[in-house]
């Protein structure tokens, strides 16, 4: 069975859209910056958890920073320090054994780029016992 073009654009858009979250800007002189980022993490009150943040450039080298918010009480990650020119960034995420216990928790990371380029991703966070 065949499916006209716009049935099989679809289909890709929505396996892309289920496979991987990623957000591509764009700045001046062909400059493209993308981060992707899973959909979901979760951690156990008194451990710790990595992320792996994947930055894709395109028509630029330098480095991008990469920042963290809308963490639930308890919980710190820890981000590189400066501008990375890395195609991975390890992020590290602790929760404190007395961290809040949370289910789905929208957790927002940012990558800055040059010329004001800003990449903004969302996770789901759950701190479990």
């Amino acid at each position: 069975m065949r499916l006209p073009l716009p049935a099989l654009l679809l289909t890709g858009m929505l396996l892309t859209a289920v496979g991987c979250q990623e957000t591509t800007v764009r700045g001046r002189e062909g400059r493209e910056m993308s981060i992707g980022i899973p959909r979901s993490l979760s951690i156990q009150r008194g451990h710790a958890q990595t992320l792996d943040v994947i930055v894709t450039r395109t028509n630029f080298n330098e480095g991008v920073s990469i920042s963290v918010a809308q963490l639930p009480s308890g919980v710190t990650a820890e981000v590189p320090s400066g501008p990375s020119t890395a195609e991975k960034v390890t992020l590290v995420f602790r929760a404190k054994a007395s961290a809040d216990l949370v289910q789905g928790q929208t957790v927002r990371v940012t990558a800055d780029g040059p010329d004001g380029m800003q990449s903004i991703q969302y996770f789901n966070l759950a701190v479990t016992e």
